[in-house]
């Protein structure tokens, strides 16, 4: 990971990230001009709404971590987003078979491309990796019940798929 941070792109983008995310370009008139508008809700009990994304995600990653599946979120990884890989399952078929579920998420990353996820690849360097990976979403109100629903369902997907060979 710390190749990825001193790398050329980083460096050279880094400033204007912070400028963005907690500077001058946050609010007002910078933030309109290069489009970084939030609805007002974003910043209403921020610290509460982390503190609760942040026990989530922990919860959902050591729920995870018992799974045959490739965690690819790291410490750097924002903590409302968690990506992993699936060992010989199509992330599109996982996919589907959730939606029968009522669980709904999204293939690969936001930053993927037809045929793999960058974002993915960048942090594993691996693209059979970054060709099955799922992003799973989460909120300051998403639940317990609804990660251990998800993680149950998830399962045994994983296992009937693995079988059927999809």
């Amino acid at each position: 990971h710390r190749e990825l941070l001193e790398s050329v792109e980083i460096s050279e983008k880094i400033n204007e990230w912070f400028n963005i995310i907690f500077g001058s370009k946050q609010k007002g008139k910078a933030a309109k001009t290069i489009g970084n508008l939030f609805i007002r809700q974003t910043y209403e009990d921020f610290e509460e709404k982390t503190t609760k994304v942040v026990k989530i995600h922990d919860y959902l990653m050591e729920k995870l971590k018992e799974l045959n599946v490739d965690i690819n979120s790291n410490c750097f990884c924002l903590p409302n987003m968690v990506n992993v890989s699936l060992h010989n399952i199509k992330p599109e078929t996982m996919q589907h078979a959730l939606e029968e579920h009522d669980i709904y998420l999204s293939t690969q990353t936001a930053c993927s491309s037809a045929e793999y996820s960058k974002a993915v690849y960048a942090v594993t360097r691996d693209k059979e990796r970054s060709r099955h990976s799922i992003r799973i979403s989460l909120s300051s109100k998403t639940t317990k019940e609804e990660i251990d629903k998800f993680v149950s369902v998830f399962e045994k997907l994983l296992t009937d798929l693995n079988i059927r060979g999809e």
